[in-house]
């Protein structure tokens, strides 16, 4: 998973313009799908129109996945984000779309005060579906990361808590110097690195004296969100 800085968001997905989809669909069920003509005596017209989506061949179902699911904006990451209703049509849409979702497609994320919460419930999302298809751990996840609100440092020792047990990724903006942004850089990514939580706690504590010189707030113990 990929973490950046925030950029274009937006809460739908939209199919691109311009897109040649529909008349490549138009040319292949007419050329390659139209029945055979049957040269038989006729015993009357029972053919049926074609109409099942999972009728089309593989190649052009992926072409409908794809230009169905891809959005040419970031899509925001929000407790109401839920996945398409394309996704649950039935088990084989939802086997051959549910990870074209996200793969193909960026996402934004806001982390207020350095909760990691929704973060964290989205990356177990995508780490599901990884987990049940195998095809889908070659597949990248684009998110860029918004870091608003002030500097809540038990919050952060939550994210790392939450990176060093599997269940959140960590922040990779390449951020140079001091700020707010490579303190958490730097906190999560350790925590990503190493195995051990009590070497973790003990690191963490160890340089957050010296991230209260860059921000006092650091040093304030507010009281972490349930």
């Amino acid at each position: 998973m990929e973490t950046h800085p925030a950029t274009d968001e937006t809460d739908t997905l939209t199919a691109p313009h311009g897109s040649i989809l529909p008349k490549l669909i138009m040319q292949h069920t007419s050329k390659s799908l139209a029945p055979p003509q049957d040269t038989s005596p006729s015993m009357g017209d029972s053919e049926e129109p074609f109409s099942r989506l999972l009728d089309l061949p593989p190649e052009i179902r992926t072409m409908i996945w794809d230009y169905t699911l891809t959005s040419p904006t970031a899509i925001k990451v929000t407790e109401q984000l839920k996945e398409p209703p394309l996704v649950q049509v039935n088990r084989q849409i939802r086997s051959e779309t549910r990870k074209l979702a996200f793969s193909n497609n960026g996402f934004q994320i806001q982390i207020v005060a350095c909760d990691a919460r929704l973060f964290a419930k989205f990356f177990q999302l995508w780490h599901r579906i990884v987990n049940t298809d195998r095809s889908a751990k070659k597949l990248s996840l684009q998110i860029r990361i918004g870091l608003m609100g002030g500097c809540h440092w038990l919050n952060l020792v939550r994210w790392c808590r939450l990176v060093s047990r599997g269940k959140c990724g960590s922040l990779r903006t390449g951020a140079v110097g001091r700020g707010k942004s490579m303190i958490v850089e730097a906190a999560t990514g350790l925590a990503a690195n190493t195995d051990s939580w009590e070497e973790i706690k003990r690191a963490l504590d160890a340089w957050r004296p010296v991230a209260g010189l860059d921000d006092p707030q650091w040093l304030v113990d507010l009281e972490v969100a349930e």
